[in-house]
């Protein structure tokens, strides 16, 4: 040491060089030391709570995260099942508007007796019995002769019973009965066709049954209990309403036998993810209705069986039992319960019309099952970055002993050289964990996919926590930079929930407005073989954004065949809403309507679609009644595209002439205006949509009425419905290319033969 304070010193050992050099090494070693020991210290501790914090950080974002997700699949479980209690009550609904529509009949043909012709009436036995004919029953007192003239005249509701079997694939049987004790009815004809055993009695006490007691006592629509049909051997029940005379006295009961398999059906194919399942419970606390299939099988060892003998609410499972009299009740609500030694999360909400409630069971692994991804992913996020960081740390003790030994050597010359170092190394630190924050933020948003840089932001208290640390130097910034990380981990998390959540929402809404769409519209073809005079075919194709087209046809009575087509406007779940009630409205107001024309039905049907619109919602509509034996076509054409009539002795078709209606649900109290023309035998109709002529290619070209008039008349199959609306769908496709289908696009295609069904 004397050494190098003597070669420092120029060989001068007491000189004041050598003193000056001696208390010169010696404080800035003294100081070394002290800032080491500060450096050391300050790095130990910002190490020490960096770790603390980032485990903090991960496990409150763990739980809040947590929380987050369940919650989210809790309101994602309750979004399926209100949507589908809502589905199940329109499908109830529908069968009180026809048992209502049976009463009001019967109520007319008493008031109105003299209009009408006696008609013969059968009663049931095993060789002469057919299907969708009206027969007769009465009760063990009654003499039906004494009721003869009253038989003969209510008889004449037969029509209205076989167009409406037609059209509700749920009715087994339609009937009315007199409170004189005697019953007529029109049965499905597949359960008659059965066997001969199973042949209706003619002894039938109506008057006696739960059905006819209730409907009299509460005097308007009721549901009975469901039961199992010993005629068929399935679930179901009984839709009933009393119907009176000019001086509201009592003349009988309209009733419905419905039959649940269709229900069974729907609820069968409800689309949830592995172990989730649903079923049905009504007022009484029994499951008629499951998703699953050995629900079913006799015996089955399960706490949710189809028994319609045992009462949930008083199940040994004590959870079970709640929910099912919170369901009982009406109530809408989830709740965690154990079902067959496994934890379920159930939501249920109710089914207005009939007093049932709808539920859907999901297994709490599978809620918890993101949880548990999102703890591990935060878990080893958290680790990566402190294994960085004590390896940044251990290069700066490396430098920094390195720094050192070279001020030892050099502190007089290159003392502040040295130190302006230090502080650049430490600079240099908090840089680099700036930027391996960043890294590894972007990192785990390009591992969960491309997310929006903007959205809806949630505020989230978890990541509030701050590294607090006043140094006054480079250690205080390096705690900044942990803030920096903990506020871009903020906004990262934030945005991966809401992007998740919003895109499980819109695939849930389109999946639930399509089912709706394509659940309401008639698929078979040819839709009534009995009738040669005609032949028909449509299609429909559903968008990816969901739409509200629709078309319909059903005989309105012997002798004249409906038809509709229309546009919703508005696209998902509403508009596939208002689309069923509208396609419900026109074809009740036509089974019904007899005094009405066709301008009054869709003026009609236009004040009841306006009425509480309050989503301002408003449907295009064409719609025309064919009378089979003359040819005559009266139509009406509500705000909507101009349909084309093909004219067999000219060969080509052209645009009607249409008269220029306001739409649907527009206005109140508007007056519509019907056209007529007369089809030849061989003429026919083509009915669309706007999906049709808007269709666009890749150019932003529309494929036009002009073209699809060209390509009309070019095709070989005018005179074939089906293959005529696949030549049209072809040449959409190929103007349409690559280009994204924007809009449903729904056609209709009629060809008349005559009378005779001869062209």
């Amino acid at each position: 040491m004397k050494d190098i304070f003597s070669y420092l010193s120029g060989g001068k050992e007491n000189s004041i060089l050598h003193k000056m050099i001696r208390i010169l090494l010696g404080s800035n070693l003294i100081v070394i030391l002290v800032l080491v020991i500060i450096a050391f210290y300050g790095l130990g501790s910002a190490l020490y709570q960096a770790e603390e914090m980032g485990h903090k950080l991960g496990e409150v974002s763990y739980q809040n995260s947590s929380e987050l997700l369940v919650k989210q699949r809790q309101e994602e479980l309750m979004y399926i099942t209100s949507d589908n209690a809502k589905i199940i009550n329109l499908y109830m609904v529908s069968n009180v508007y026809d048992v209502q529509a049976i009463a009001h009949e019967a109520s007319e043909l008493y008031r109105h007796s003299g209009f009408y012709p006696p008609r013969n009436v059968a009663v049931p036995n095993a060789e002469g019995f057919q299907p969708l004919k009206i027969y007769l029953q009465h009760g063990t007192e009654v003499n039906p002769d004494n009721y003869r003239q009253e038989i003969a005249l209510m008889a004449n509701i037969e029509g209205l019973f076989v167009r409406l079997m037609e059209c509700n694939d749920m009715v087994k049987s339609y009937f009315i009965t007199s409170k004189h004790n005697y019953t007529l009815s029109v049965d499905e004809p597949s359960d008659v066709e059965r066997s001969k055993e199973s042949t209706p009695k003619v002894v039938y006490n109506a008057v006696e049954t739960d059905w006819y007691k209730e409907a009299v006592e509460q005097g308007k629509p009721v549901f009975t209990d469901v039961r199992m049909f010993s005629f068929s051997n399935e679930p179901g029940l009984f839709c009933a309403c009393p119907y009176y005379d000019d001086n509201s006295s009592l003349l009988g009961v309209a009733a419905v036998e419905i039959s649940l398999e269709n229900l069974r059906i729907l609820v069968k194919d409800t689309n949830l993810p592995n172990a989730g399942f649903c079923f049905v419970l009504d007022k009484n606390g029994r499951v008629i209705l499951s998703s699953q299939s050995e629900a079913y099988q006799a015996g089955a060892e399960m706490e949710l069986p189809v028994d319609l003998k045992k009462d949930i609410r008083v199940a040994n499972n004590q959870g079970l039992s709640q929910i099912a009299q919170n369901m009982t009740l009406g109530q809408k609500g989830i709740h965690l319960a154990e079902i067959d030694g496994d934890e379920y999360f159930v939501a249920y909400a109710p089914i207005e019309c009939t007093g049932w409630s709808f539920a859907t069971v999901f297994a709490k692994d599978d809620v918890i099952a993101p949880v548990e991804q999102n703890k591990e992913n935060i878990e080893l996020l958290t680790a990566d970055l402190m294994d960085d960081m004590e390896r940044n740390i251990d290069s700066i003790v490396l430098f920094m002993v390195l720094s050192i030994l070279f001020l030892l050597l050099f502190v007089i010359k290159i003392g502040q050289k040295v130190s302006g170092r230090f502080v650049a190394s430490i600079q240099k630190l908090t840089n680099g964990v700036r930027d391996l924050t960043k890294r590894a933020i972007v990192g785990t948003l390009h591992a969960f996919g491309e997310l929006p840089e903007k959205g809806n932001k949630r505020s989230n208290n978890s990541f509030a926590q701050r590294v607090e640390i006043h140094s006054g130097d480079e250690i205080e910034e390096l705690a900044n930079c942990f803030n920096i990380m903990t506020e871009e981990l903020e906004g990262y998390m934030n945005t991966l929930v809401a992007e998740t959540a919003e895109k499980e929402r819109i695939a849930t809404e389109l999946t639930l407005a399509q089912d709706i769409q394509m659940g309401v519209l008639p698929h078979k073809f040819p839709p009534f073989p009995e009738h040669k005079e005609f032949d028909l075919f449509a299609s429909m194709e559903s968008a990816k954004e969901v739409g509200g087209d629709f078309y319909d046809f059903y005989m309105v009575d012997d002798h004249r065949l409906a038809v509709t087509i229309a546009d919703v406007s508005g696209k998902g779940v509403g508009a596939a809403m208002f689309m069923a009630i509208s396609k419900t409205i026109l074809k009740n107001l036509l089974l019904t309507g007899n005094n009405l024309t066709l301008s009054d039905i869709m003026a009609h049907a236009n004040n009841q679609l306006k009425a509480d619109n309050t989503a301002r919602m408003f449907v295009t509509v064409f719609i025309g009644l064919l009378d089979i034996r003359t040819g005559r076509f009266e139509y009406v054409n509500g705000g909507h595209n101009p349909s084309l009539v093909y004219e067999k002795d000219k060969g080509a078709f052209r645009y009607l002439d249409v008269e220029a209606n306001f739409v649907l649900a527009g206005r109140k109290n508007i007056a519509y205006e019907s056209q007529s023309i007369i089809l030849k035998p061989g003429d026919g109709l083509f009915l669309y949509t706007d999906g049709v002529t808007e269709a666009m290619n890749d150019k932003d070209e529309l494929y036009g009425e002009e073209r699809l008039l060209s390509y009309l008349n070019k095709s070989s199959n005018a005179n074939n419905p089906r293959d005529l609306i696949e030549d049209i769908s072809k040449t959409i496709v190929d103007f349409v290319g690559d280009a994204e289908q924007s809009d449903d696009i729904t056609m209709l295609g009629l060809t008349y033969w005559g009378p005779s069904g001869e062209t």
